[in-house]
């Protein structure tokens, strides 16, 4: 399902946070439907850009730089398309944590570790990673040649 408004809305809440023109808690309170997966999975993966703590502008030591800036375009650029999300579904704020931890948590966290590192090689042998949301370089550059956001832009 594409829900043209709901990608519209969040491409250009993604725009604006990412130029400092919105906090962090505008971007959260972006009204979209989360029946489409793009949205859902754009939303998760977008959650790593920012500190949900408190409210902060990406600016200065919260500004957005280098390859996530070009991570963010990519996602506009697939939000804008008419492409159907192809990806399984897949939690992307993953939980880091001390090595140490592993240990006296009696294995569970080194077995969740495991799970999700397994989860992760599942994941990117469906498409070409490097080129998420897109499923794979040729649909990227195909949208990029039609749209032109990422011109000049490796991936």
């Amino acid at each position: 399902m594409i829900d043209r408004l709901s990608r519209r809305r969040l491409a250009v809440a993604l725009r604006r946070y990412v130029a400092g023109r919105i906090s962090n808690d505008a971007f959260e309170d972006t009204e979209v439907d989360l029946r489409d997966p793009a949205i859902v999975a754009v939303l998760d993966e977008a959650w790593l850009l920012y500190s949900d703590m408190e409210e902060h502008y990406a600016r200065g030591p919260h500004a957005v730089r280098g390859e996530y800036r070009r991570r963010v375009a990519r996602w506009v650029l697939f939000l804008r398309s008419e492409r159907e999300y192809l990806w399984p579904e897949y939690d992307f704020y993953q939980i880091t944590w001390p090595r140490w931890m592993e240990y006296v948590s009696f294995g569970y966290l080194r077995r969740a570790r495991e799970r999700r590192e397994h989860l992760l090689r599942e994941f990117s042998s469906v498409g070409d990673i490097d080129c998420w949301p897109f499923i794979s370089r040729a649909d990227f550059e195909a949208e990029n040649a039609r749209r032109g956001y990422l011109r000049g832009e490796s991936v």
